[in-house]
């Protein structure tokens, strides 16, 4: 919680204001006769304990706040009895009045300072005449004391809220009055930052200013201006590591910061641990995705945005290797992948980084590695999102013009995998996540389609950390797109085909025209793949075979012409030898696109 820090001054009239604002009040209770009055003595008094507890938190703006509402609101009650009983006392209210006066010609200063010198002297008067009362005389009524004292309260709590006199000094660690040559050594009471860890039980190193401290349970540091601090990780003998759920920060004096060090593990993997770190000189901002065997991060490196990708630890997705050490396999085609990525219809790649020493440390369980130095790929940032996202907007996709849509960014994304194809590589997970737009699409359905038949490089296909060569080794294979063959040929040690990929971009577009996923052999071809991670080769080919059983049924549900029908069925067949060609799929949709 943030604290305001004042000056000596400002602490020297709230303490004033709360010493004879308790006596006042408690005198007030005692000699009012009357009910209501007793009743707005005894807020005056609730409201000084209050204002009390608050100054001895230090959070003086607050404490100062409380007192001037009380002196407002008792001001206003006790004038409205005065207004009955008897109105020449509402003469009083010239007090408040005339502390107003002097503040606004020579500031609250002087203002409180001419007002307590004057409330004094007529507070002597007063207290006198009420002596006299007491003896019979009758000369005074007592709620000219409230209404006398009120001014001075107003302009006490006034003072600290509007305080803008005084500055910092931290390097001589003292402050000094604008205007002024004489400095003020500053209160030890609002000094004091604390730092809190939880759990207590835990050495944590703070560095406050760079200059680190180990922490356990909580320190305090004596400073008379900001500072900065910042948590580093904390590694438990048990191997589990703790981060801090805020890393870093500036405490001003009389702060509390409360650090939180919470455990991660491999299993239950936030990537938004990764958010404000620097991975590679890469700034981390935020997470922009979560896909079945990776993470996808945005990032920035001088002014300039990156999309990182970084391979999942856990074995839950369907993965036929662990996407960690497939890094490995794919960092030795890094430079080729990094050319092959020029054309204007891929998503460009500027890096790749891969250690093995640390791909072994993270297989091992290594938190601290997996965190701090995972293998990742640095591709170009792309705002206007993917072929899905388009997907998800009813204004396109409602539109008598998304059907053309389609037929576009898929003839661009044949491009590009006829490109992929001729420089010796199979892509293996191409789908409607992995097609991005170069820049966000506005306005409606034939504006859109406009725009993309007449612009280039607009569409791009991305995420080539999962291509292989021809006939190189399947890793990885997404049951929702990918042709059941995928996971055959992986088993039985066959090389990746390009008519995977083709198979891969019927799916995609029969899903981009529909919405959905009706394909029938989804279940069971999930089934298989976790069979084969289980060891259970001979069932998990059982299964691919039933998978394909499947999909040679007529399933499909689409609304396009006859000709588009025919090829996108021989395009989903599970027989690749009855796939079309790509230049044979692209000629069809050409007569379309007008």
């Amino acid at each position: 919680m943030r604290r305001y820090y004042s000056s000596n001054l400002s602490i020297i009239f709230l303490i004033i204001a709360v010493i004879t604002g308790f006596v006042g009040s408690l005198f007030m209770l005692f000699i009012s006769p009357f009910l209501v009055s007793r009743f707005i003595a005894l807020g005056l008094f609730v409201d000084d304990i209050i204002s009390a507890l608050f100054m001895m938190r230090t959070e003086l703006r607050r404490a100062a706040m409380i007192i001037f509402l009380g002196a407002v609101v008792s001001t206003v009650l006790y004038s409205i009895l005065d207004l009955y009983s008897n109105p020449y006392l509402l003469v009083l209210l010239a007090f408040p009045a005339l502390g107003f006066i002097i503040s606004t010609k020579q500031g609250v200063l002087k203002g409180a300072i001419v007002l307590s010198a004057i409330t004094v002297l007529f507070s002597i008067a007063e207290f006198l005449a009420f002596l006299g009362s007491i003896f019979g005389l009758s000369i005074i009524n007592y709620t000219v004391f409230p209404l006398t004292w009120s001014g001075l309260f107003i302009l006490d709590s006034l003072y600290p809220l509007l305080e803008k006199n005084y500055i910092y000094y931290p390097k001589i660690g003292i402050k000094k009055k604008r205007g002024s040559k004489k400095g003020r050594m500053k209160s030890s009471i609002l000094n004091t930052i604390t730092f809190v860890i939880n759990p207590s039980d835990v050495q944590v190193i703070v560095k406050i200013n760079d200059k680190p401290h180990l922490v356990k349970g909580s320190i305090k540091i004596n400073s008379d201006s900001p500072v900065k601090w910042y948590v580093e990780n904390v590694k438990l003998p048990n191997g589990v590591l703790l981060i801090p759920e805020v890393r870093e920060g500036v405490a001003n004096p009389s702060d509390v910061v409360r650090i939180n060090m919470i455990p991660i593990d491999l299993k239950n993997w936030d990537p938004n641990y990764w958010v404000n770190k620097n991975l590679y000189n890469y700034k981390v901002l935020d997470v922009v995705g979560t896909g079945g065997n990776s993470y996808i991060l945005k990032a920035e490196l001088n002014g300039k945005y990156y999309a990182i990708k970084i391979p999942k630890i856990s074995d839950q997705t369907f993965t036929l290797y662990s996407p960690v050490s497939s890094f490995l396999d794919f960092a030795a085609e890094a430079s080729n992948l990094i050319n092959l990525s020029k054309d204007d219809r891929l998503v460009k790649l500027f890096a790749i980084n891969v250690d093995s020493n640390i791909v072994e440390k993270i297989e091992k369980g290594d938190v601290e590695a997996y965190l701090n130095s995972p293998p990742m790929i640095v591709m170009e940032y792309l705002e206007g999102g993917t072929l899905m996202d388009l997907m998800k907007n009813p204004n396109l996709f409602n539109s008598r013009y998304w059907k053309y849509i389609v037929y576009v960014i898929i003839k661009e994304t044949i491009l590009a995998l006829d490109y992929i194809h001729s420089q010796g590589y199979v892509h293996l997970d191409v789908k409607p996540q992995n097609i991005f737009l170069s820049k966000k699409l506005s306005g409606g359905g034939e504006q859109v389609y406009n725009l993309l038949k007449s612009s280039k490089g607009v569409v791009k296909l991305g995420d080539l950390g999962s291509a292989v060569r021809v006939g190189g080794k399947i890793k990885q294979i997404t049951v929702e797109y990918a042709p059941p063959e995928q996971l055959e040929f992986s088993i039985k040690g066959i090389g990746a085909d390009p008519r995977m990929d083709v198979f891969s971009l019927g799916m995609t577009m029969y899903v981009a025209l529909t919405g959905y996923n009706n394909r029938p052999d989804i279940k069971v071809l999930s089934d298989a793949v976790d069979l084969y991670n289980q060891g259970k080769i001979r069932e998990a080919l059982i299964y691919v075979e039933n998978a394909k059983r499947l999909l040679s049924l007529d399933w499909m549900k689409v609304n396009v012409e006859p000709d588009v029908r025919a090829i996108l069925k021989r395009l989903l067949s599970p027989d690749p030898l009855n796939r079309p060609s790509l230049n044979e799929f692209a000629s069809v949709l050409i007569r379309y696109i007008i």
